[in-house]
């Protein structure tokens, strides 16, 4: 893979959902690593189906891998399972949570008994729900066979928000310009 084909970048993300249903929405631009002055703007527009209640908004990083020209990702199908858990409104949370990303250390606390769960903090649940995003993520990146692909990975405590939700979201990409 060459720098040529990868594209890193950064947007904003907001959503709710109200019973069964919702809808999302990201946008963003992107650079291209092998030549910085190429850019695009994108955004996703999705619909959600599930359960759940509330919304956030936040902060996500994004990357796309094997594509030289961003274009072939438009209109695109963006599918996807969600968990969302925004329980917290906390800015000064963004530095701290950069570099105390807790999800090991808060499975092990919150498995250790099983009246742990009961002692959950809001903290210790977006901890516990970033940390399987993340691995989604890594899980996700290594099945793409090859095609290229919009990735995004929340910045923890890069958001605000109150929602709790299970969903699965259908949307398309636009790359705009």
């Amino acid at each position: 893979m060459d720098n040529y084909s990868s594209w890193i970048g950064f947007g904003f993300k907001g959503g709710g959902i109200l019973g069964i249903g919702g809808v999302d929405y990201l946008s963003g631009t992107m650079r291209n690593v092998g030549f910085l002055s190429e850019h695009h703007d994108f955004q996703v527009l999705s619909a959600r189906l599930g359960l759940g209640l509330g919304g956030s908004v936040g902060a996500v990083a994004c990357f796309v891998y094997n594509c030289s020209n961003l274009y072939a990702l438009n209109d695109t199908i963006a599918d996807d399972w969600s968990i969302n858990v925004a329980l917290e409104v906390k800015w000064d949370a963004i530095a701290d949570g950069l570099k105390n990303f807790k999800f090991f250390p808060t499975l092990a606390k919150l498995g250790a008994k099983a009246a742990g769960w009961s002692k959950a903090t809001p903290g210790d649940i977006t901890n516990l729900r970033n940390g399987m995003s993340y691995i989604y993520t890594a899980q996700d990146i290594v099945t793409m066979n090859g095609s290229p692909k919009l990735v995004t990975i929340d910045i923890p405590g890069a958001g605000v928000g109150y929602e709790l939700s299970a969903s699965f979201s259908k949307g398309k990409i636009e790359i705009l310009d």
